[in-house]
């Protein structure tokens, strides 16, 4: 499944992911993404990216929550928004590529 297909999938997983833990959703990806027989070594490198991302994400989530509950729920719908917007426009430029 190509990138971007799985960016705008993302929006529609609902429930079935709410509790998955990274080696899950790493997991969810590489099966999804990469075709068997990948060198190990890509593989490596491609999850080692893959969980510095999330490392990222959980650090920018963690920031929103050190506020008092309003204001943490507002910062973290527009960190969402910013962050779909992001990775939409992402989805968009390898669309283009490929």
């Amino acid at each position: 499944m190509p990138r971007a297909a799985l960016v705008r999938q993302s929006n529609n997983d609902g429930d079935e992911r709410r509790n998955m833990t990274m080696e899950q959703e790493w997991q969810r990806y590489k099966s999804r993404v990469y075709p068997a027989g990948i060198p190990p070594r890509q593989m490596e490198e491609t999850r080692k990216a893959f969980m510095a991302g999330a490392g990222a994400m959980f650090v920018t989530m963690m920031k929103n929550a050190r506020h008092p509950m309003a204001k943490a729920l507002e910062a973290t719908e527009a960190t969402e928004n910013d962050i779909l917007k992001e990775l939409q426009a992402y989805a968009t430029q390898d669309e283009k590529r490929n």
